[in-house]
C-alpha cells in the first residue's frame, strides 16, 4: 500500500511539474479584433478640412462661394471591425518579437438628396496591413502580465469609387500604450492603443506553444 501511495505521489508530482513546465513556451499565436478607425479618421480629417476650406473660401470670395454646394445630403456606412492575427517569439523574459497581419473593410454610399433611392457615389475600401514589431513586458506576475508594444509596417488599401479601382501602399503603425495579459498556456489579452490600424481597445485570445 505504501508503494502504491508512493507511486501515485510520484506521478502527481511529475504531472504537476510537466503541466507547469508547459504553461508557457517561446512561441505564441494570438487572434484579435479591434475598432478600425482609419477610414473614420480620414473622413473626420476631410470633414474638418472641408469646413475650414469653405469658411475661408466664403471670406476670400466675398460670399460668391456657396458652402455645402458639393456636399451630400445623406451617407450610409458599413464598417467591419479590424481583425488580425499575431505571431510572437519570446527572446527575453521582458522582450517578445512579434508580427501582425490585419484586415478591415468599409463600404459607403453617398446620396445627393435626402429622398434619393440610388446613391450618386459608392465607395469601398479593403485594407490589409503587415506590421512587424516588439512587445515589452514590465510586470510579470505569472497569470497576469502588463506590457506595451510598438509595430511599424506597411498597408495596402484598395479604394473602389463607382467601380474604379485605386490601389494605395501606405505606412502603417500601431502603438500599444497599455496591455493586459491574463492566463498562461491559453490566455486572453486586452490592449489600449493608437495607430493607423486601430485606436481604443483591442482584445483577443492566444496560445503558447
Amino acid at each position: 500500500m505504501k508503494k502504491l501511495f508512493s507511486m501515485i505521489a510520484v506521478l502527481l508530482i511529475s504531472g504537476s511539474t510537466l503541466i507547469s513546465a508547459q504553461e508557457t513556451g517561446q512561441f505564441t499565436m494570438n487572434m484579435y479584433g479591434a475598432y478600425a478607425p482609419n477610414l473614420a479618421m480620414v473622413d473626420a480629417g476631410r470633414g474638418l478640412a472641408t469646413a475650414f476650406g469653405e469658411v475661408f473660401a466664403t471670406i476670400f470670395t466675398f460670399g460668391l462661394y456657396k458652402p455645402g454646394s458639393n456636399s451630400f445630403a445623406r451617407t450610409e456606412k458599413q464598417l467591419m471591425p479590424l481583425v488580425g492575427v499575431q505571431a510572437g517569439y519570446q527572446i527575453l523574459p521582458w522582450l517578445q518579437i512579434t508580427g501582425d497581419l490585419t484586415y478591415d473593410y468599409a463600404h459607403q454610399r453617398f446620396y445627393r438628396n435626402e429622398e434619393d433611392m440610388d446613391p450618386e457615389k459608392v465607395y469601398t475600401a479593403h485594407r490589409l496591413a503587415l506590421l512587424p514589431g516588439c512587445k515589452f513586458t514590465y510586470l510579470n506576475k505569472g497569470f497576469f502580465h502588463m506590457y506595451s508594444s510598438v509595430h511599424l509596417g506597411v498597408a495596402v488599401r484598395m479604394d473602389i469609387t463607382n467601380g474604379e479601382k485605386d490601389p494605395k501602399v501606405l505606412f502603417a503603425h500601431e502603438l500599444g500604450l497599455l496591455g493586459f495579459h491574463f492566463g498562461n498556456k491559453v490566455y486572453a489579452n486586452l490592449e489600449i492603443g493608437v495607430g493607423s490600424e486601430y485606436y481604443g481597445l483591442k482584445g483577443g485570445i492566444g496560445y503558447w506553444f
